[in-house]
């Protein structure tokens, strides 16, 4: 539909996108804030589910109360991933695994574990998505 309007009863268009990093981050700059700015202003009929890093850009100190947790913002939800943490990746997997997507938005090419491991998911049929968008930011973390 024209101008990213739903009719009532009209089938959710369902994003699952991976970055990261994302707010409340600090140190990411740009990409963070574009980022935002999408989810919080995603039309009805959309739904985004956003799988992040748990900790600031160069951080080793998780969030306070956010690691392994899916947290709302308006229409959608964010997890909160600790990447060195083997059974956080096998919930989410788990949780993955049941729901179909619509679209797999990579939001950088230069974060492997946020870009080839969500791609080899999907090849697999881990991840159910059928179409992959590849954003390519310049922000490299560490």
């Amino acid at each position: 539909m024209r101008d990213n309007q739903t009719k009532p009863g009209d089938p959710t268009f369902r994003v699952l996108a991976t970055v990261a990093v994302f707010e409340p981050e600090l140190r990411g700059g740009g990409p963070i804030r574009s980022l935002a700015g999408i989810v919080d202003t995603i039309p009805e009929g959309v739904d985004v589910s956003l799988i992040n890093r748990d900790r600031d850009l160069g951080s080793s100190d998780p969030y306070p109360g956010l690691s392994g947790r899916w947290i709302a913002r308006g229409r959608s939800r964010v997890f909160y991933l600790a990447t060195s943490r083997p059974q956080q990746w096998l919930r989410l997997a788990r949780e993955l695994r049941s729901e179909p997507f619509d679209l797999l938005y990579l939001n950088s090419l230069w974060q492997p574990t946020f870009t080839v491991i969500p791609v080899v998911a999907a090849r697999l049929g881990l991840v159910q998505a059928k179409s992959i968008l590849l954003a390519a930011s310049s922000l490299r973390a560490p």
